[in-house]
C-alpha cells in the first residue's frame, strides 16, 4: 500500500469503473472541460485515473458497490488490511474470480481455478468422465 492507495489489478478496475459509468449518481463523462469528472472531490474520479493505484471512495463503497454482489467481494478483498502490508510478513495470497460460480476468492496457489464448493463439485465431474472415457475404451482386463 502505498500512501492510502492500493494497486488494482486491470480486470477488477475495469469492472469497477464500468460499474460507476452505469450507477454512480456524481460521475459525469465530461464537465467543463474534465473527463471522468467526479461532483464529490470536483476534479477526476479516483477510479479513472491512469495508473494502477486506486483510492478509497466511501460514496462508492456505501452506495453503488453493494449493487453487484461478486465486485464487492472481489473490491474488499484486495483493500483487505493485509494486501500490500509493510509491517506483515506473510505475503498476501493472489486473488481469483472462480471460473464456476464468478465469485472472488483468495487462491492457495497461482493455480487455483475455483472456490471450495466449485472444487468439489468440479472433481467429481471430472472423476466422472475419466472413468467413462476409461470404461469406453474397451480394455479387457479378464484372464
Amino acid at each position: 500500500m502505498k500512501g492510502g492507495f492500493i494497486i488494482v489489478d486491470k480486470k477488477l478496475k475495469k469492472e469497477i469503473t464500468s460499474l460507476i459509468k452505469r450507477e454512480c449518481a456524481n460521475y459525469d463523462s465530461q464537465f467543463c472541460g474534465i473527463n471522468h469528472y467526479c461532483c464529490m472531490v470536483d476534479t477526476t474520479c479516483i477510479f479513472s485515473r491512469e495508473n494502477e493505484e486506486v483510492g478509497r471512495c466511501k460514496y462508492f463503497e456505501k452506495g453503488v458497490l453493494p449493487l453487484d454482489r461478486d465486485l464487492e467481494s472481489g473490491y474488499y478483498i484486495y483493500h483487505s488490511k493485509d494486501q500490500g502490508s509493510t509491517t506483515s510478513s506473510k505475503k498476501a495470497k493472489p486473488k481469483i474470480k472462480c471460473e464456476g460460480c464468478g465469485v472472488y476468492v483468495e487462491a492457495n496457489s497461482n493455480r487455483q481455478r475455483y472456490c471450495d464448493s466449485c472444487k468439489k463439485y468440479n472433481d467429481k465431474k471430472k472423476a466422472r468422465l475419466r472413468k467413462q472415457k476409461s470404461r469406453g475404451k474397451g480394455y479387457d482386463v479378464t484372464l
